[in-house]
């Protein structure tokens, strides 16, 4: 229970996602898991994209949820909590963890994710997720604080841009949606990018995700 109050204060005192990042990545050196995430997304997209990340997750499960993605957040759907990864699909190999979905605001949702090496039994995994569905709720509320504080003035038409590309659509193809020239929705892209200080325009989909903006 002490390690239990030592996180929960750890997450309290997060002011900023840098932060926020830094006490996931130190649990996941603690307990030496393989992965330890909170990903954020929208409630509407039916794939989570590693990019989105605070914390540390591994090649397999990012590989994972390139190919596994839409079964997990089926499962997460039907609300299930946790839902452990090898019971997602078991046709194929599937990483050793779990995740718990998180709710939050303007249609977004985050998603703990934690994955262990192959020697943790069942048992013991779902020992530690019971302890996860504690802190995961701590953790939300250090994103929701750190998110409050951006106060970007995004045009409708730069918020259109941003949730098409979150949805993993090109600049051509939003350019189609839109009926814009594909240079006017790079002109959106690159304000949006100046906006939240991002250095490409997938780290300013996950502020704009994480704020609550798209």
């Amino acid at each position: 229970m002490d390690q239990l109050e030592n996180f929960v204060r750890s997450f309290e005192k997060v002011s900023d996602l840098e932060e926020l990042n830094s006490v996931f990545k130190d649990i996941c050196t603690q307990f030496q898991y393989v992965s330890c995430a909170l990903i954020s997304t929208s409630e509407t997209v039916e794939e989570i994209k590693s990019d989105q990340t605070i914390g540390v997750i591994s090649s397999q499960l990012t590989h994972w949820l390139t190919t596994q993605s839409q079964h997990l957040i089926r499962s997460l759907n039907t609300g299930s909590c946790p839902v452990y990864l090898k019971d997602v699909k078991s046709a194929i190999k599937s990483p050793n963890g779990f995740a718990i979905a998180l709710g939050g605001s303007n249609y977004q949702r985050s998603i703990v994710l934690v994955e262990f090496g192959d020697e943790y039994t069942y048992e013991l995994i779902e020992k530690v997720s019971w302890y996860w569905l504690i802190i995961s709720h701590y953790a939300l509320g250090a994103l929701s604080r750190c998110t409050a504080k951006m106060s970007v003035n995004f045009t409708p038409r730069e918020i259109e841009c941003l949730r098409w590309v979150s949805k993993g659509k090109t600049s051509w193809e939003v350019s189609r949606i839109l009926g814009v020239s594909e240079r006017t929705v790079n002109f959106h892209i690159q304000n949006c990018m100046k906006k939240t200080n991002s250095v490409n325009r997938q780290q300013a989909v996950t502020k704009g995700l994480m704020g609550g903006i798209i």
